[in-house]
């Protein structure tokens, strides 16, 4: 079955998995991501024969997209049996414009994927996996200690109360369940994964930047933002895409996807230790106390802006459960341990970033 792995711009496509991105290579950001790009698609490579019918033909091909442009994503979806769409921009600190850097690519761009899909819903195409996020999950007006199930929304945030990111991967992913109930998909299966915060292995250089930033951290000795979130492994979460796409009992779920319990970043200096005792650690860039004046100033008129808002207040000081049943029980997901994600987090960064490595 040929499949589309659909990121932010392009499609790599072969006739079994496909990913993709478009990037600009002119400035800084787009040859971060052409190097991305590059590692995904060395990895494919490496991880899967390219000529699996034995007839010596190719079988991965590319093919251009933009998320905010219509019509964009109908060649590479035509003749697809299943859509994976994983575009999103991840800024849960500050952003100079949040609607037009975090909400319009996440919403436009989910509107402009599905329609694509519709264009070929009547013929191959069978299964769409939409990449949600915890955060459309979890909803601060819900009390402390509640366990958070895919039975829940995030109704709390608003790009006002200083959520984007938590606002518009609510709205994306609202946008997938409205589309499944329409009539021109109702051949369709749909699927949405919420993974927390992800670790696991860099396939190159610009992945050592994204979630597992935390744990580069750690290896330079720099300060880290101490906040509290829950982990899981990137390879869990790929796996829970494939048994989205190849389970009939997936169709029509959420999927909360979760390894550990809440915790602090901080923690992370202690689990990488007992793997890579030689590491310098980090200190929290927000001592507690400096989180309690900052979340006093962020109510106060005038000095609103030098302090935290209420969603960044509770970063530093809810621990936010979630409950991933579902995704054991039904996708099969056996959960890596933490240990396991930062250990082998640490060991995939060694070709890319300078330290001083020591003996593990």
């Amino acid at each position: 079955d040929k499949v589309a792995y659909e990121m932010r711009g392009d499609r790599i496509h072969r006739d079994g998995k496909c990913v993709g991105v478009e990037v600009d290579v002119s400035d800084p950001d787009g040859q971060d991501a052409a190097m991305s790009l590059i590692g995904s698609v060395e990895w494919i490579l490496a991880s899967c024969d390219d000529d699996d019918d034995g007839d010596g033909k190719r079988r991965l091909s590319f093919a251009s997209g933009d998320l905010l442009k219509e019509g964009s994503y109908d060649e590479a979806f035509e003749g697809c049996d299943g859509v994976l769409h994983a575009a999103a921009v991840v800024e849960i600190m500050d952003s100079a414009d949040p609607e037009g850097e975090i909400v319009r690519p996440s919403v436009e761009g989910t509107k402009n994927v599905l329609q694509s899909a519709r264009k070929c819903s009547g013929s191959s195409l069978r299964r769409f996996v939409h990449m949600a996020s915890c955060a459309a999950v979890s909803s601060l007006d819900k009390p402390e200690g509640h366990a958070f199930t895919e039975e829940d929304w995030n109704e709390w945030s608003t790009v006002e109360r200083g959520d984007a990111y938590g606002y518009a991967k609510t709205k994306a992913e609202r946008l997938v369940w409205e589309a499944s109930k329409t009539d021109d998909l109702s051949s369709v299966g749909f699927a949405t994964l919420c993974p927390v915060v992800s670790l696991g292995p860099c396939l190159c250089k610009a992945h050592t930047k994204a979630s597992v930033g935390l744990v580069r951290q750690v290896l330079y000795g720099n300060r880290m933002a101490n906040f509290n979130c829950s982990f899981v492994d990137v390879r869990d979460v790929a796996a829970a895409a494939v048994q989205a796409f190849l389970k009939d009992e997936a169709t029509d779920k959420r999927f909360l996807l979760c390894a550990s319990e809440p915790l602090s970043t901080m923690v992370l200096n202690d689990v990488v230790r007992k793997s890579h005792p030689w590491v310098k650690g980090s200190d929290p860039m927000f001592p507690a106390p400096l989180v309690q004046v900052l979340g006093f100033l962020g109510h106060l008129p005038v000095l609103d802006r030098f302090g935290l808002n209420d969603f960044q207040y509770a970063m530093f000081t809810r621990l936010i459960r979630f409950d991933p049943t579902q995704s054991i029980q039904i996708l099969g997901i056996k959960y890596k341990s933490l240990e396991e994600s930062c250990r082998d987090t640490v060991n995939s960064m060694r070709p890319y970033i300078k330290i001083q490595w020591g003996e593990s």
